[in-house]
């Protein structure tokens, strides 16, 4: 009787819960890296946020310039943290133009600033906003990538795809976010560039999208990423005009290339964009240029990190150490080398010793 009901009498069913993928069942998970290839870890990076009057929407409360402004912040901290040798911009486009808030950002309270402050208005132009970002990239030597994060859904002034094109021709890589629909031609232009693109469904994603971006991925340019020169620039206590904002301060580091003044390191000169770094900042760099081996499973066993007894240990294939998932992740995202290969290359080393 069951098999014979008609349509309209059956139990109602979400058509789309077939479609549920591994992220529908929480947030995003982030994949920091899974194997060894070449990473651009020098990247000039504008945060290109839409201001219009779509962004004071209260479709995730209390608006979505709230948690625009959270997410930011949090994408400025982690992205700083994973490429020191790096810098941010942030742009604002509003009311169908758009403007530069600051060439270098230097503290999560800025980017606070400048979003709150902002009101929503007008419309959003693709178009303004392109032209405005190529143009922020002139001259620029090092790896260019675009965040635009967009909450209206229809574009103001003329057609953006002439923009676009220059945009791809220049090797500028773009990372969409959209906060509620999937937009052709912003799916587009991230597909082509091989940039990061994706709908906010939970104001968690914005954040979760924002952490892909913070990772550096793999350079998939024709050539070769050439050398560069990197300096270790001089603290100064003295009251003299910044490079990096035009204001006065009293703390600062001089360039070993130009003899500039900037607030702090790492990152690059204002003037000559020469690489400044301390030894830290460059070790960290480097930290995304290898990868640890994979771990394979290895069935029960105790865990040589923390101990722990773990019924799916998993098993380092050059020294054969057990670690438990947990330990085995942190030592693939975050130490990015096995800490027992090392010790027996260093116990090797010391038996070799005379």
């Amino acid at each position: 009787m069951e098999e014979s009901r008609f349509r309209w009498e059956e139990e109602f069913k979400n058509t789309w819960d077939s479609r549920k993928t591994e992220h529908t069942s929480g947030v995003l998970r982030v994949s920091r890296r899974t194997e060894t290839v070449q990473r651009g870890i020098v990247r000039k990076v504008l945060l290109l946020v839409d201001l219009s009057s779509a962004v004071e929407e209260r479709d995730f409360l209390p608006s979505r310039k709230f948690h625009l402004k959270r997410a930011a912040q949090s994408f400025y901290r982690s992205f700083t943290e994973s490429n020191p040798l790096s810098t941010v911009g942030l742009m604002v486009a509003s009311e169908g133009v758009a403007y530069l808030a600051s060439s270098i950002i230097s503290s999560e309270e800025m980017v606070g600033a400048v979003i709150g402050k902002t009101e929503g208005a007008g419309k959003f132009s693709l178009t303004a906003a392109l032209e405005s970002a190529a143009a922020f990239f002139e001259g620029c030597s090092y790896l260019k990538e675009i965040v635009l994060i967009v909450s209206s859904i229809s574009f103001f002034g003329r057609s953006p795809y002439l923009v676009i094109n220059s945009i791809l021709g220049k090797g500028i890589k773009v990372h969409a976010i959209h906060f509620c629909a999937e937009l052709e031609i912003l799916k587009r232009v991230s597909e082509e560039s091989e940039g990061v693109f994706g709908v906010v469904e939970r104001p968690e994603d914005l954040a979760v999208l924002l952490d892909l971006v913070s990772v550096p991925g793999p350079y998939a340019g024709q050539n070769r990423l050439a050398m560069l020169e990197v300096g270790f620039p001089k603290y100064v206590r003295e009251t003299s005009l910044c490079a990096c904002h035009f204001e006065m301060t009293e703390d600062g580091y001089v360039c070993p290339f130009c003899t500039t003044k900037v607030c702090a390191v790492a990152g690059a000169c204002p003037i000559c964009e020469g690489i400044l770094s301390a030894p830290v900042h460059l070790l960290k760099a480097l930290h995304w240029t290898d990868s640890a081996p994979e771990f394979a499973s290895s069935g029960p066993g105790a865990c040589q990190a923390c101990g722990v007894q773990s019924s799916s240990a998993q098993e380092c294939p050059v020294c054969k150490s057990k670690v438990c998932v947990s330990c085995s992740t942190f030592i693939r995202q975050e130490l990015n080398f096995c800490i027992f290969c090392d010790k027996e290359e260093n116990r090797a080393d010391a038996e070799d010793l005379p």
